[in-house]
């Protein structure tokens, strides 16, 4: 992930920001009647790129990391014994094995630790925000609101 993206994550891991996230989550999941239907929530974060392009699905983070640990072992194993690199030909083939290594604990426990399902916006814990008190600023504040509200 580029410094800069990182760098916007940890300056806005303030309360507020969350709450703000949590209210539009919410607002998403209710107008797409989505609050009681995890199975309907994807998860990926930028890493990856959707297999549903043009999706209106929602998007949390934290599932993908034993994926993205699966594909990489999976992919830097076919390079390997075959100098070949991933490509159309072979992508759903090897993206398939990934995907059912991850049981369904993985997904549900993604989803109970970000808060999304079952619904807790009080699952972040309080020292998740400490590191970022050093940037919890109003203009911070104020960058996100603007940018939730034109996203």
């Amino acid at each position: 992930m580029p410094k800069g993206r990182a760098e916007i994550r940890h300056k806005n891991m303030v309360p507020e920001c969350t709450k703000m996230y949590f209210g539009v989550l919410k607002g998403v999941l209710t107008e797409n009647n989505l609050l009681d239907k995890p199975m309907f929530i994807w998860n990926m974060d930028e890493t990856l790129t959707s297999l549903s392009p043009g999706s209106t699905k929602v998007l949390a983070r934290t599932v993908f990391g034993p994926l993205k640990k699966e594909w990489r072992t999976i992919t830097t194993t076919f390079h390997s014994e075959t100098v070949l690199s991933v490509s159309h030909a072979n992508f759903f083939r090897l993206f398939n094995k990934a995907w059912v290594s991850i049981s369904p604990e993985h997904l549900k426990n993604g989803f109970r630790s970000t808060g999304i399902y079952p619904w807790n916006p009080d699952q972040i814990p309080p020292e998740a925000y400490l590191p970022s008190t050093l940037y919890s600023t109003s203009t911070y504040i104020t960058n996100s609101v603007q940018f939730i509200k034109h996203s």
